[in-house]
């Protein structure tokens, strides 16, 4: 899936994202929550965020010595995360985004490349979230009263770091 790049340049880090493999679902906008249900509160809109790489808790971690071809392959379950708490909306953030919160996802992939002799190269492989900001609202038949912002990340691929040492 990955090659060595030609010219990786000084002891920074470098991100490998496998863009083609990525399932970049956007949330599903047509059905906001089930109001018909009697669900409270309810989520009137769903906001593509854009993405992000959780650093802070890496998938694997391994350490190559050149000369060799170093290989890294990651295949992990991972759940969606939630940032903000009202109380009663589960319900109306699964119908929004499509899937169950406690759903885990199957992040799977692989990198390689050749580190070159003498040198010690750390490869990290991370889970890459897409984040979606959903309004909550408390619904009157009058008008509906805002309640605040979830902000809810779901797993949708793996970014690698290459750290020369």
């Amino acid at each position: 899936k990955y090659t060595d790049p030609t010219n990786v340049g000084d002891d920074v880090y470098y991100y490998y994202v496998n863009y083609d493999n990525l399932m970049q679902e956007k949330g599903n906008k047509g059905l906001i929550s089930p109001q018909s249900l009697g669900i409270f509160p309810i989520v009137k809109t769903n906001e593509n965020k854009g993405y992000w790489v959780d650093q802070n808790n890496a998938l694997r971690v391994s350490t190559y010595y050149g000369p060799g071809s170093a290989k890294l392959t990651v295949s992990s379950s991972v759940t969606a995360q939630v940032e903000g708490a009202i109380s009663g909306t589960a319900g109306a953030i699964e119908a929004s985004m499509g899937f169950s919160m406690s759903k885990g996802f199957s992040l799977s992939d692989e990198y390689s490349v050749n580190v070159p002799k003498g040198e010690r190269w750390v490869i990290s492989a991370f889970p890459r979230y897409e984040k979606h900001r959903l309004g909550v609202y408390d619904p009157y038949p009058f008008g509906d009263i805002f309640l605040g912002y979830v902000m809810v990340s779901k797993p949708v691929g793996v970014a690698f770091r290459v750290d020369k040492q």
